[in-house]
């Protein structure tokens, strides 16, 4: 891990079947823990109407704010799109198999979701 590397997953609306990307950032890199911050209109925001300059929020919420010891990085965060599609598909595919958390249909877009966004990367 470096500062200001790019990670990547996926989220599930179990409701519709959408899925949708999030980049989080690693912000900061302090002794064994590491800070990483998803990037979204909540966090990367618009700092000055004059200058046109956007930049990290000044308060984020724990929500946007993952950390985690060194070597010990969340499962759900993947280093590159194609990997975050290939974790969810197979997640919806041992869903759809279980029959546990989603309906068939919605595993099946989940999946044929995943698998386009696979071959786009």
């Amino acid at each position: 891990m470096k500062l200001g590397q790019k990670l990547f997953s996926v989220l599930i609306d179990f409701d519709t079947g959408k899925c949708e990307m999030e980049t989080w950032i690693v912000r900061t890199i302090r002794g064994e823990k590491i800070t990483a911050v998803c990037k979204n209109s909540f966090t990367w925001v618009k700092l000055s109407d004059k200058n046109f300059d956007w930049g990290w929020a000044k308060t984020i919420d724990t929500t946007w704010r993952n950390t985690w010891g060194y070597g010990k990085a969340p499962p759900e965060l993947k280093t590159t799109k194609r990997l975050a599609w290939k974790a969810i598909k197979d997640r919806a595919e041992m869903y759809k198999k279980s029959c546990r958390f989603m309906e068939e249909d919605i595993c099946n877009t989940v999946i044929q979701t995943a698998r386009r966004m696979i071959r786009k990367e």
